[in-house]
């Protein structure tokens, strides 16, 4: 949560409004941003529900990968 809080207080203040423009793009603007930032959140959440499968299939890759480079190293 702390995470969070830092990334958006100094992400939040960099977020432009133009004034002198058209308020349907301003607002297409902020809807990205907005799209963004949940699309962060989100894939965040999501790393941290499957932290644990995640890392066992890292594992397995680099298992698999160092077999690999050793039976080349062997040839």
């Amino acid at each position: 949560g702390m995470f969070l809080y830092i990334a958006l207080v100094s992400m939040i203040p960099q977020l432009e409004c133009y004034e002198g423009r058209n308020v349907s793009i301003r607002a297409l603007k902020y809807l990205i941003q907005l799209i963004g930032i949940s699309m962060g959140v989100t894939i965040m959440c999501l790393i941290s529900i499957y932290e644990n499968k995640i890392q066992l299939l890292l594992n397995w890759e680099l298992i698999k990968l160092f077999y690999i480079l050793f039976q080349l190293s062997m040839c």
